[in-house]
């Protein structure tokens, strides 16, 4: 007798957020961007496995929600790669974005942050909450078209959590996938033309 076949709903985020798990047992503490090396996975993907549960997609409106962060008051602006870790804590103030090569810029005054964001190249966004030994953080993560992470912005003691509620719920995204199927670019295919910005 001849039965129907099963069709299972194989959902690959489900099995990378497995493996993300079982990797935090091991090793407690250890980074999204270290685990997503481990895993031999973009990072952005490890994150949009994690979402609707302690990771959320942002609508992709990078200009305007960087320009929302101005009430949010001091944060703390992480950018690393390979070799180096950036750290900048201060304030977005006096932003400027020029449609014609994705640059935004942000003065350095009474405390302001002097900024060069290449948005053209940001492509994922999320808000990502965690819990960890030395308290609960909140930050909003940009990713490229590789997964790569571009830029990182955290909450402070210092930070205004009621605008940033505001923030998050007026940017959220409807839609909250949890794989992202992405495919790896040369690096160079996302880098602008050095001679199209103006870096003064």
């Amino acid at each position: 007798m001849n039965h129907p076949a099963l069709e299972i709903d194989y959902d690959p985020s489900d099995e990378l957020k497995l493996r993300y798990e079982l990797l935090s047992q091991q090793k407690p503490g250890l980074r999204a961007h270290d685990a997503a090396r481990e895993l031999n996975v973009p990072e952005a993907e490890l994150v949009a496995a994690r979402a609707d549960d302690t990771c959320f997609h942002l609508l992709d409106r990078p200009v305007a929600i960087l320009k929302a962060l101005e009430k949010v008051g001091e944060i703390l602006l992480i950018t690393r790669n390979e070799a180096a870790v950036l750290e900048k804590r201060g304030y977005l103030r006096n932003l400027t974005f020029n449609t014609h090569n994705g640059l935004l810029t942000g003065q350095n005054s009474r405390g302001g942050l002097d900024l060069r964001l290449l948005l053209n190249n940001w492509r994922y966004g999320f808000l990502v909450i965690d819990e960890a030994r030395i308290g609960r953080s909140q930050s909003l993560q940009f990713f490229d078209a590789n997964g790569q992470a571009v830029q990182k912005i955290y909450l402070t003691q210092n930070s205004n959590e009621i605008a940033f509620a505001k923030l998050v719920s007026q940017f959220i995204s409807p839609n909250q996938p949890t794989f992202l199927d992405i495919v790896r670019e040369k690096p160079s295919s996302l880098l602008m033309q050095e001679q199209s910005v103006q870096w003064h």
